[in-house]
């Protein structure tokens, strides 16, 4: 009894098929050499480097910008501060009579409570601008 080859089916070689003719010859010439391959490595990577240098710039830029920004509004920051100091004592006074005899009332009626809380939180919120 003959013993299967298992292993011979896919494993044999095939012959070329010939009939469309031979393939190309193997030249040198299809093939970049490896001066040009390395020319074009070496463009790529000026080219990433450059890129990375433009990156790092930009970045630069926008950093120096937030900074200037921040100068900006400390600065004009100090020159309203100035010219606000004189209103701060009026406008302290008002806030706080209002709190006190036109808010104060009006939180012990419960329908106009949201009404009271709303003039609390912006009377607050003016409170802390003085500050």
């Amino acid at each position: 009894m003959p013993v299967p080859r298992l292993l011979d089916s896919g494993l044999r070689r095939r012959k070329p098929d010939l009939s469309k003719g031979l393939p190309p010859p193997f030249t040198l010439a299809a093939f970049p050499t490896l001066a040009r391959k390395a020319a074009l490595q070496m463009a790529m990577n000026v080219g990433e480097t450059l890129k990375n240098v433009a990156c790092g710039l930009g970045f630069l830029l926008v950093i120096a910008a937030v900074f200037g920004l921040g100068i900006i509004f400390i600065v004009g920051a100090t020159a309203v501060s100035y010219w606000v100091k004189e209103w701060i004592p009026y406008v302290f006074w008002i806030n706080l009579l209002i709190a006190f005899f036109i808010l104060g009332p009006l939180s012990l009626i419960p329908p106009a409570r949201f009404i009271t809380a709303i003039g609390f939180v912006i009377a607050s919120f003016v409170f802390g601008a003085m500050m």
